[in-house]
Order: structure tokens, then sequence, then C-alpha cells
């Protein structure tokens, strides 16, 4: 894949799917200490690149980043994010065996592919042009029946990238649907904030993955 940086997870059932379909996790972006010049790291990526993760400049930390997070979240709980959503989905808290299907049977990706400094900061995007191609990249990979992105900040962006009309759901106002590449896409505020853990969701995201065509 020449535009990704952050390799998405796959879990090991994903072609098996929920519901028989395969279902994309998308996200906003890493955080990374090593985007900030100003701290003392491990490694940096030269000043020149400032806006920017260079591929050349990246280790196996640095790409394997998405799937280190979900590795690390199925052996220790430690991602409140990640706990929140899967709960919301399941309408219960899970199991350690429960957690470990769950995520097995899914794929997560972010898709702005530059980290940012820190959270709760204006989002730099990078290269938008590499932000697309990597996320047209990933979707032929990966070819999902249904995506769920995480968090309205950044789906301007997409929308920008991929045209079409995003509508407001009708049971719900803080969840909206769209099609990116003719596959049906719901748009949720991310599980960290507020709306995002609104029992209100679950309903919604297990309607989405649930529906038949």
């Amino acid at each position: 894949m020449q535009h990704v940086n952050f390799y998405p997870w796959r879990g090991a059932r994903y072609d098996t799917g929920i519901n028989n379909k395969r279902i994309l996790i998308l996200g906003e972006s890493h955080y990374c200490e090593d985007s900030d010049k100003s701290q003392k790291s491990r490694h940096k990526c030269p000043k020149e690149f400032d806006n920017y993760c260079m591929s050349c400049y990246m280790d196996r930390e640095c790409h394997e980043k998405t799937i280190d997070t979900i590795v690390e979240h199925l052996s220790s709980e430690n991602y409140r994010t990640h706990k929140t959503f899967e709960s919301l989905v399941n309408g219960h808290s899970l199991s350690e065996k429960e957690r470990f299907e769950f995520w097995h049977h899914l794929a997560f990706y972010e898709y702005i592919q530059y980290a940012q400094p820190k959270p709760k900061m204006p989002l730099k995007q990078g290269d938008p042009t590499q932000n697309r191609n990597a996320l047209l990249e990933v979707l032929d990979l990966l070819k999902p029946d249904k995506i769920i992105i995480w968090g309205k900040r950044f789906y301007h962006l997409l929308l920008k990238e991929f045209g079409g009309e995003v509508i407001e759901h009708p049971a719900y106002p803080r969840a909206w649907t769209w099609k990116i590449k003719n596959i049906d896409v719901l748009i949720v505020d991310h599980p960290c904030c507020p709306y995002g853990r609104s029992r209100k969701l679950g309903p919604i995201i297990r309607e989405f993955i649930f529906q038949t065509e």
C-alpha cells in the first residue's frame, strides 16, 4: 500500500464479519509525541517534514500503531474509547473472550496519515491527497460492506474528498448516514466524547450492522 502510513487492524475473522458483513471502523488519527518537535523522543522526522509523517522515516512501531493499539486493548483493556464502543454495540460490558471475538470480526483504520501532537488540538491533516489515496487502498484491500466512522470532527474532510450527501439519522440527531464508493456509512460521535457514549447510540449502531439490504 503505497500511501498508507498506519496499517489497518484486520481481525482474524474479519472476512466472516458480523452478520456476514465485513465492518470497517474508521477513526480519525493517531497521536505521537515524535510529531512534537519540542519534545525529546526516541526518534524524529526531520524538521522540514513537520506537517507530514514520511514513510521513509517511520519504523515498525509507527506503521503498526493501529494494530498494536488493538492488540494492547485485547490484553489489557487500557483503551476506554474501544471499551465504550464495544459495550455500545453489544449492549453490555464484554468479557475477555467476548472482547477477543468482537475485535477479531472487525477491521480498524485511522484516516489521517499524519500523527497529531496531542488531543484536542486543531487537526493537522498533512497531505489530503495521501489521506484519500491511502483510504482507497485500504478499501480495495479490505473490501468492507459497511463503515462506521468515529467522530464528526473530521468527516468534512472525507466529504470534501469523496462528495455525496450526509443524512441525519431519523431516530437520533447525533448520527448520520452516508456512502463512500457506494459503501454504506454510519457517522457517530467519537466514543471518547459524551454524545459518543450515549446509550441511544447502541440501537442505532446495531441496526446499521444487522440491517439487511
